[in-house]
């Protein structure tokens, strides 16, 4: 039996060019494979990271009125239990409260609707990189600064220094409260909806505002890892969910962000259905090349009587053997290009997608799986495919074999 396993090894190298040219083929698809699923990954990684490091978080707690009717009365019921909860979860890196408010900013040129946004600067800066998305001047130097979007920027006709008055409605009794700020900044999230609305306002002169005392809507979670707990079923939301508060993964809280990421993993899989197709009329047509080439000989080993399977052993190794090279190939290949996207990245910024901004360029992620799950299924698929091949090649007629005729 080792003879014909030897004898099918040989087959692939006695016409070295075409087995070169199927190999190159076969191992594109691999590469293909593989620089597709390290470049989605890097997509995800980089459009969550976007997300999770600005308004959105790793996490959120909010009441659970407010979530699904964000009134200005549904504040966090008992906030001492929950941060001192907050406080026993190790996997908690640091965490900071907000207040949120409808309100309209005034300017001598126009008045617009907006979302004021109270932000408890110092936690903030431990917690999300808002600040770090300031284009112009300082983040909240005094109670009475803020920073607006740079869209909202346009339409006030204001700049950095220039007055503003802000009007919202107390809590509890819903009359109107205003007072004058200066601008103290322009923050850009890359997203027009967002730049043209939101105003950021110290946390306590929000409070003050809306007469709130020291409380507040929402605490902003930060877990290091955004993928480390995003499954809304793990016990960790459920601990931090008492009182009638609700604690959210980002995952659950934006659902078009997580429908991206296991949208990732489907298009893996068409793309592997796809790639699986051409390799396998790849590999049947360098096969029945090879067929046609040694009729002859297949028509006098089978009248020597060679037995059925070790003509298939012949041809499975035949195509197992091209289907190594190939995943040998692919993986070089794939190492380049990988190598140099891992390094150099291409660079999406500025692009605004699912409303979320890339900011940085899309690098290649390396991942284990990558290099062994592709490669061996481009081995064991191209050794399914022989099959074909080799029940055609057993049940050949012997004397029109002979003649060298199909």
């Amino acid at each position: 039996m080792l003879i014909f396993i030897k004898l099918g090894f040989r087959n692939v190298f006695r016409n070295k060019r075409r087995s070169l040219l199927t190999a190159c083929a076969i191992g594109v698809s691999i590469c293909a494979l593989i620089i597709t699923d390290g470049f989605m990954e890097g997509m995800i990684q980089n459009m969550v990271k976007t997300a999770t490091s600005g308004l959105l978080g790793h996490g959120q707690i909010h009441h659970s009125s407010y979530i699904k009717n964000p009134e200005v009365e549904f504040v966090i019921k008992n906030p001492k239990n929950i941060e001192s909860k907050i406080l026993n979860e190790s996997v908690i890196q640091s965490w900071s409260r907000r207040v949120y408010s409808l309100g309209m900013i005034s300017s001598p040129r126009n008045a617009i609707n907006t979302s004021l946004v109270g932000i408890d600067l110092r936690a903030e800066k431990k917690t999300t990189d808002i600040i770090n998305y300031l284009t112009k001047g300082s983040f909240l130097p005094s109670e009475n600064s803020v920073v607006i979007g740079r869209e909202l920027e346009k339409k006030l006709g204001v700049q950095v220094g220039s007055k503003v008055v802000l009007t919202t409605t107390e809590a509890k009794t819903g009359e109107l409260r205003q007072d004058v700020f200066r601008v103290s900044g322009v923050i850009s999230f890359g997203s027009k909806k967002t730049d043209s609305s939101i105003v950021f306002v110290q946390i306590g002169k929000l409070q003050t505002l809306l007469s709130l005392g020291n409380n507040y809507h929402e605490l902003v979670l930060n877990l290091g890892d955004p993928f480390q707990i995003d499954d809304q079923n793990n016990p960790f939301w459920k601990r931090l969910s008492f009182d009638n508060n609700k604690a959210r993964s980002w995952a659950t809280i934006s659902p078009g962000l997580g429908a991206v990421v296991d949208m990732s993993a489907l298009s893996i899989s068409i793309i592997s259905v796809i790639m699986g197709i051409l390799m396998g009329l790849i590999i049947v047509n360098a096969l029945f090349m090879a067929i046609f080439e040694r009729l002859f000989e297949f028509g006098v080993v089978r009248a020597l009587g060679t037995k059925n399977k070790h003509l298939m052993l012949t041809m499975l190794t035949e195509s197992t053997t091209l289907g190594a090279l190939s995943a040998l190939f692919g993986i070089v290949l794939a190492l380049i290009f990988g190598g140099l996207l891992a390094y150099y990245g291409i660079d999406y910024g500025g692009i605004e997608f699912n409303n979320v901004t890339f900011r940085e360029p899309i690098y290649f992620i390396f991942k284990t799986h990558q290099w062994i799950v592709y490669p061996l299924a481009g081995v064991l698929f191209t050794t399914i495919v022989g099959i074909y091949p080799a029940i055609f090649t057993i049940r050949l007629n012997i004397n029109r074999a002979l003649k060298k005729t199909l």
